[in-house]
């Protein structure tokens, strides 16, 4: 890693399919440096390459075992966090043969 008193972050929101957009945020410390969409994997992989020193984060899915509803991750956070008017997408086997 470079010998900085800043370090990069590099958020990623992948999206279900090319058919639409991955989001992207690079921060130095705490100040956002760059925010955006791009429009296919071959462009995340670049854009992540360029930063190698960045911790980076991906929001995907990793284990998808349900094959309708939520999975019981999205059910935890349902329960801690709906009141407060956040939710989350439901993640399911036939979502993800759709996209």
């Amino acid at each position: 890693m470079k010998n900085s008193k800043f370090m990069l972050y590099l958020g990623v929101d992948l999206a279900w399919s090319e058919n639409n957009y991955s989001g992207v945020t690079l921060l130095d410390d705490n100040i956002i440096i760059y925010t955006g969409v791009l429009s296919n994997l071959n462009e995340v992989i670049t854009f992540i390459k360029k930063y190698p020193d960045a911790i980076v984060g991906v929001d995907a899915p990793l284990i998808v075992n349900n094959q309708t509803g939520n999975r019981s991750i999205e059910i935890e956070f349902l329960k801690d966090y709906s009141s407060k008017k956040l939710g989350v997408y439901p993640v399911n086997r036939n979502l993800m043969l759709k996209y």
